[in-house]
């Protein structure tokens, strides 16, 4: 028998539980109101949901355990009695089965991630209510917690305590009901996230004693002031983005009525990311007035692209007044940590950023996707923040056509059933949604394309291989000041490289002979590609940028699709090897980018390798590149007012070859999405990539010092006691974590080498030791090098 309990009841160490059921469920009744869902009884259920949720915290066994003494898991477990709990206080007061059954699911997985809403029934069957002697510990203590709970408005559990036999069949009758009588769809779906996510985020912040984050104002015009301010000097390209902008805010001024998908096309440079920030900014400012207070969420395909987005808002925010911190700004992927200009403890930033408590976010197509098709626990805490929001996909053509179907069904439902806006924006719109579901924000959108004329498109049909390729680069940049070779393997842009770096006679090659750039102006070659460890490819494209603007040197730069969207650089010339039509486009544009020269040239070619089979091959659907080739073949020579055009009838005829609407990938995330199937979500991934291995390299003495810290922290967070300590050392082990990312390569798994790993992790490491025989300072990682450890 466990004894009387006589001392204060802690859901954590120093935080008494009742303050904690009672601060959770107030906070989760608020986050779930203030998603707009008009649903009161969803809104109580919260409420009760975050009362409840650590019932069996009451355990004396759990509180043993809590000041640790080592007590069995079975005996300290809360979760389970806690669900039964929970769901039995719902049941009582709404009689709806759905309701009582999705309550006892996200009480019983709100330390985990969520199973199939089929399978709760199972699992409630698979355990007792509770082991015995946890009963029993909470029934000896019953009228101190009788008297807690009433305190905090939860009644009932003297009665609950006595008959939990028929409290356990009552229960078990409404899951059954619900499991398998319920109907489910969407509705259900957005109800059963945002309940969770509303819990989850509530439960961890006040665990961490994070205090409510405070909504800030944004003023509406800032884009308008910061463009006055920053764009003075007038070009061509200025003039065009100049009449976009207006005529897109012209266009706005007329609507009485936001539509719920918006679309923005316009061609690449012409200022889509201030505008499309302008255009949040100005309909944020309208659903105020109509008492609602969304936030805006960027999103982007690639991680690269977020650090620099991140940069132009931080610009504009700054200079119209407003302080940089997590909760008017931030940037979320797997590798940020935010910044504050305001001194925000880090671990109360961190959870800031994971649960979106910011007035603009940006972040990735995974973070958002992955949360909208949601299961995991770490993905919906931010859930309830994105109804009401204003949500902007930049460069959505990048989402494979495969989840077509899919993307169109999640936001024509998200709109329509927690009020929030979409706009997709992209030079290249894809067909994911049809005529009339959405609304273009650029009037005459295709006249924007048909003004510019930077750029002169040619194809060669004719098969080549490296050797031939570097002898056309060469040829071109003979007569060029800089040009872009962009293929699509790794293996093959270094080969090319090499080739072209032993053509072009006395040259300055970026990562061994940077020194000399001051010295000379000898003409320059660089290398870029994931082969690179991050830190040193960040330092390049800046570099490379700058060499640009200069303009008092000829650069050759070799890539592969790293440079494809969003790297904001200008060369006179691109060669392109065979991609998807919508690929060439983008790397289209970074060719005279700024419209300084009165014609830049794109060559497209064939690359193969030495057997004769085409690199594109490797990397895009046959089918995809089959159509690419054939449009191109169509027109041999097109210029850039022609790319639109040639953009949409590859879509098109994608489309027609995909059978989008009937695509496998979607319809089994759809038919789970509405079934509530979560363990199947759980299969999704927006990038499909090939397994691969994470290799730390030593690659100077950052790196060295980025790989001690780490290593210091996580013994640290080993030893650290439970407590606020914790919360703290995790933030700070985080950071740690991120600083080496700077120096980690993705290796597929047959071509990494290295076998000793760091630490308590999973991570490969290249020590300093072998650092120069596998890693080459120009073109990265050695795939073809036995590492010297195990020769």
């Amino acid at each position: 028998m466990a004894s009387l309990w006589s001392k204060p009841f802690f859901s954590h160490p120093a935080h008494l539980l009742k303050d904690h059921l009672r601060d959770v469920g107030e906070a989760s009744a608020h986050y779930v109101k203030s998603t707009r869902i008009n649903n009161e009884a969803l809104v109580k259920v919260a409420e009760i949901v975050g009362k409840t949720h650590d019932f069996g915290k009451y355990s004396a066994y759990f509180q043993r355990n809590l000041q640790g003494e080592k007590i069995e898991k079975k005996l300290r477990s809360h979760a389970p009695l806690s669900a039964i709990f929970t769901a039995w206080n719902v049941s009582r007061k709404f009689k709806d089965p759905f309701l009582t059954t999705v309550a006892y699911l996200c009480v019983l997985k709100h330390h985990g991630n969520l199973i199939n809403f089929s399978e709760t029934l199972n699992k409630f069957r698979e355990f007792p209510p509770s082991p015995q002697s946890q009963l029993e510990s909470i029934e000896e203590n019953l009228p101190k917690i009788s008297t807690e709970l009433s305190e905090i408005g939860v009644q009932g559990i003297d009665e609950f305590i006595t008959n939990i036999g028929e409290a356990r069949n009552n229960i078990g009758q409404g899951l059954f009901h619900a499991t398998r009588g319920t109907k489910t769809g969407w509705d259900e779906y957005f109800k059963t996230l945002i309940l969770f996510s509303a819990l989850i985020d509530a439960d961890k912040k006040d665990a961490a004693k994070i205090s409510k984050a405070q909504r800030r104002t944004l003023p509406q015009n800032i884009v308008d002031e910061y463009r006055k301010a920053v764009f003075r000097k007038q070009s061509t390209m200025d003039e065009l983005r100049n009449e976009l902008y207006e005529s897109v805010m012209h266009f706005l001024e007329k609507l009485d009525v936001p539509p719920r998908i918006m679309t923005i096309t316009a061609p690449t440079g012409s200022g889509k990311t201030l505008l499309s920030l302008s255009v949040a900014l100005k309909l944020r400012e309208q659903l105020i007035e109509q008492g609602v207070s969304p936030r805006i969420i960027y999103c982007l395909p690639f991680v690269n692209i977020i650090e620099q987005t991140n940069e132009v808002f931080s610009d504009v925010l700054r200079k119209g007044g407003c302080s940089i911190n997590p909760e008017v700004l931030l940037k979320h992927h797997h590798l940020s940590i935010p910044v504050s200009e305001d001194e925000v403890p880090l671990h109360q930033a961190l959870e800031l950023q994971e649960s979106w408590n910011s007035e603009i976010i940006v972040t990735t197509f995974v973070q958002l996707m992955h949360t909208l098709v949601g299961y995991r626990n770490s993905f919906l805490k931010k859930f309830h923040n994105m109804a009401n929001a204003i949500i902007i996909l930049d460069e959505v053509q990048t989402i494979p056509i495969e989840y077509w179907r899919l993307t169109r069904e999640l936001f024509k439902n998200l709109t329509e059933k927690t009020s929030s806006h979409v706009i997709l924006m992209t030079a290249t719109q894809p067909l994911i949604f049809g005529e009339g579901e959405a609304v273009e924000l650029v009037p005459h959108s295709p006249k924007y394309f048909e003004k510019l004329d930077r750029t002169h498109l040619r194809y060669n049909p004719e098969e080549m291989n490296i050797k031939d390729a570097a002898k056309l680069a060469q040829e071109l940049w003979k007569r060029c000041q800089s040009l872009l070779v962009v293929v699509n393997t790794i293996q093959s842009s270094i080969e090319l490289y090499e080739n072209l770096r032993s053509m072009t006679g006395e040259i300055i090659r970026i990562g061994v002979d940077d020194e000399k750039l001051d010295d000379t102006n000898l003409p320059v070659i660089a290398y870029l590609s994931t082969n690179i460890i991050p830190k040193e490819r960040k330092r390049r494209v800046e570099l490379i940028k700058g060499l640009l603007r200069e303009g008092k040197r000829k650069v050759l730069v070799v890539s592969t699709q790293v440079v494809e969207a969003g790297v904001d650089l200008d060369f006179d010339a691109v060669i392109r090897d065979i991609a998807p039509t919508d690929s060439i486009n983008q790397v289209a544009g970074r060719c005279n980018r700024s419209g300084r020269l009165d014609k830049g040239e794109v060559h497209i070619i064939n690359l193969r390798d030495e057997k004769g089979n085409p690199y594109a091959t490797r990397v895009y659907s046959k089918e995809h590149v089959r159509i690419s080739k054939k449009l191109l073949e169509e027109k041999r020579e097109a210029s850039e007012k022609d790319f639109l055009k040639m953009v949409r009838e590859y879509f098109q005829k994608q489309a027609h070859y995909e059978g989008y609407c009937d695509s496998d990938e979607s319809k089994s995330n759809i038919k789970s999405i509405v079934e509530l199937n979560f363990d199947n979500l759980s299969e999704f991934s927006l990038i499909e990539d090939e397994p691969t291995e994470a290799i730390f390299v030593e690659y100077d003495p950052e790196a060295k010092e980025a790989l001690m810290e780490f290593t210091k922290r996580l013994e640290e967070f080993r030893k650290a006691e439970r407590g606020d300590d914790t919360f703290k050392k995790r933030a700070i082990l985080r950071a740690a974590r991120v600083k080496l990312e700077d120096y980690i390569l993705n290796i597929r798994k047959q071509d990494c080498h290295q076998k000793e790993t760091i630490q308590e992790t999973t991570i490969r490491y290249l020590g300093e030791k072998y650092v120069e025989e596998m890693y080459d300072r120009e073109t990265g990682y050695k795939r073809n090098t036995i590492h010297p450890a195990i020769w």
